[in-house]
């Protein structure tokens, strides 16, 4: 699910929120979601310095029944990175590597 956000006074925002999360998870599975999100969370990493540039704000949540992602600021300065940002949302990829020392952050 996307939700789009737009006022008047040109302050946007988009929210992207994954069906499905702690309620899905199984014993041996358990903070799997949690994971998950830091680990997309990840993929726009080399953005932040950007974000912070064009006043972009963004957070993450993992909640009992889903994974959202949210980004708001100046439509101005949001739209450059829309496109961007979905796509790595949708489309991301992790390593055996990023995945077992984002494991070991999130476990401490």
């Amino acid at each position: 699910m996307i939700i789009n956000l737009k006022s008047p006074n040109e302050f946007a925002g988009f929210y992207v929120v994954f069906d499905g999360s702690v309620n899905l998870e199984t014993e041996g599975t358990r903070g799997i979601s949690h994971l998950i999100e830091h680990l997309i969370c990840k993929t726009f990493q080399d953005l932040r310095d950007d974000f912070q540039k064009n006043a972009i704000d963004w957070n993450a949540t993992t909640s009992m029944n889903t994974v959202s992602f949210y980004f708001t600021g100046l439509e101005s300065s949001l739209s450059k990175f829309r496109n961007k940002l979905m796509s790595r949302l949708n489309n991301f990829d992790v390593t055996k590597k990023d995945f077992e020392l984002e494991r070991k952050k999130v476990l401490e």
